[in-house]
């Protein structure tokens, strides 16, 4: 088993490079060292981070940028800092993401069981869910920097009536206005 302090990768590099980085990773575990190939270049705020099948992992975006994209992960913790369009996690499963400044908005799409840490920046992020579940969102309650956090259900049932010929009304179970 490895440290858990080989497994922190700082991401402060191109968007494509960070693929191939986890790629290289999971191919060269298996022996006594985990090689990670040098990347050049800096992140820039026009390009995406995206990462890609990673497990047990804990990964830092140091550096603001357009987004972060994150598919088929396994028990990842992701921190950013600011994103100028947001946060995408798809296909993924006990996922952890904490945002530190600020972001427009969280899309969460077939994943299970997934905790959204947002700043007081942040705090009035759009967060859009499909097909997933176990999702809470924790949040600060003021922007004091020693202010306690809560963390709070995002409602994955909803009632949906018929209101009219051609039109729905739906809203959130009562299982989550407690």
């Amino acid at each position: 088993m490895h440290s858990p302090a080989l497994r922190v990768l700082h991401v402060c590099m191109l968007c494509c490079a960070v693929a191939f980085v986890f790629v290289s990773l999971v191919q060269q575990e298996k022996g006594k060292q985990i090689h990670v190939p040098t990347q050049d270049g800096t992140l820039n705020m026009t390009q995406e981070v995206y990462i890609y099948a990673c497990s047990d992992v804990v990964i830092f975006v140091d550096s603001k940028c357009k987004g972060v994209r994150i598919d088929r992960c396994r028990n990842v913790t992701v921190v950013v800092q600011s994103l100028l369009s947001g946060v995408e996690v798809v296909n993924s499963f006990k996922m952890k993401m904490q945002v530190n400044g600020q972001v427009p908005s969280v899309a969460i799409d077939k994943t299970d069981g997934i905790v959204v840490g947002l700043s007081w920046d942040s705090r009035d992020a759009q967060i859009v869910t499909s097909k997933s579940s176990e999702m809470n969102v924790t949040f600060p309650v003021s922007a004091d920097a020693d202010a306690e956090w809560v963390e709070m259900p995002i409602p994955e049932q909803f009632v949906t009536k018929i209101t009219g010929p051609k039109s729905l009304s739906s809203s959130v179970s009562e299982l989550y206005s407690h």
